[in-house]
């Protein structure tokens, strides 16, 4: 919620009318409707104003809802007092279901619509959503996207751009940072599409340099440029998740790994999420990328230790003495005071 001190009157209107909404779709608890005194006395935002105010603020709410899908009625009861409702015909959705990746893109788009030039359209989306029954749980399934997610550390502008040229098949060039402090890397790519895969949301096109279909990182990308007309287009046989599932597995080592608990993580452990525990403190990884075990041990140590395969153990050290050695490099050496 804003805080007091940095509320504004745009949010003072989204909160009641939102407040107005729910106390709407709990009218049938009160009768055929509300009526004007009952809202006025029980709806946050509407007490202690004048009837004046009260009623220009309310048929201005009523207006701001009307255009998100949320018709307000009114009708006059047996004893002459004007009651209103939602007209259910008019507001209702059909019964809502998502798939896995459908959820995925709308929390991912929750997230960052939360803030910034989206807020107004997550919002009053939301609004109408949660009018037609939909609860919040419903549109984050555990696991299908991460805490930090790729739209949430990247520009509205950068997002916006990925989404028109996928649109209207633009040829581009961007910078690809594998990962983070690495070098970027120039690429040209004719792009097809943005989707969600593991909790990550990837664009997929035609890499022209290396003259085949390949995926990246939203996240990693900076310093999009058009240039013309695309010149390959999409498979029509495969999803965009198809593809970019295949590319992915393509390009990892998968491998089983053990796991061991040296002292309890204070920390939400990723490893041990994805691990089976088969005794005591022992844990087992199967068919898990190398790259990722090495990069999420380096970040768990030494409370969780990567015991095996060898080959992991190396990688995860050799990291572990690179950042040691950085570290060391960047302190202040002792000087002798002279004489």
């Amino acid at each position: 919620m804003t805080t007091s001190s940095t509320r504004t009157a745009s949010d003072e209107a989204l909160e009641r009318a939102i407040n107005l909404t729910f106390a709407l779709l709990n009218a049938p608890a009160h009768g055929r409707g509300l009526s004007k005194e009952w809202i006025r006395t029980h709806v946050a935002g509407y007490q202690n104003k004048s009837d004046a105010a009260f009623d220009k603020m309310f048929q201005r709410d009523r207006k701001v809802l009307l255009a998100v899908g949320v018709p307000i009625a009114s009708e006059n009861d047996i004893f002459n007092t004007k009651r209103f409702r939602l007209v259910e015909s008019r507001y209702s959705l059909p019964e809502m279901s998502f798939t896995p990746e459908e959820a995925s893109v709308l929390a991912l788009a929750g997230e960052q619509g939360m803030s910034g030039e989206l807020a107004t359209f997550a919002r009053s989306g939301w609004t109408k959503i949660a009018a037609g029954g939909a609860q919040r749980g419903e549109l984050s399934p555990a696991g299908e996207y991460t805490s930090v997610s790729d739209l949430s550390s990247l520009s509205t502008s950068t997002f916006e751009r990925l989404v028109k040229v996928c649109h209207r098949k633009l040829s581009i060039t961007f910078d690809y940072y594998r990962h983070v402090g690495a070098e970027p890397q120039p690429r040209r790519m004719d792009p097809w599409a943005l989707a969600p895969v593991g909790g990550r949301i990837y664009l997929l096109g035609f890499d022209l340099d290396r003259n085949a279909a390949r995926a990246f990182r939203i996240s990693r990308i900076d310093g999009i440029a058009t240039a013309g007309p695309r010149t390959h287009e999409p498979p029509t046989d495969s999803t965009a998740e198809e593809i970019i599932t295949e590319l992915l597995a393509f390009s990892k080592t998968l491998i089983d790994a053990h796991l061991e608990v040296r002292q309890s993580p204070s920390f939400n452990s990723e490893l041990l999420r994805a691990a089976e525990e088969t005794s005591a403190g022992h844990y087992t990884l199967s068919g898990v990328d190398l790259t990722w075990l090495v990069n999420t041990a380096v970040g768990e140590a030494p409370d969780v230790v990567v015991t095996s395969p060898p080959e992991a153990v190396e990688a995860i050290a050799e990291k572990l003495r690179g950042f040691i050695a950085a570290h060391e490099l960047s302190q202040p050496t002792d000087t002798e005071e002279g004489d």
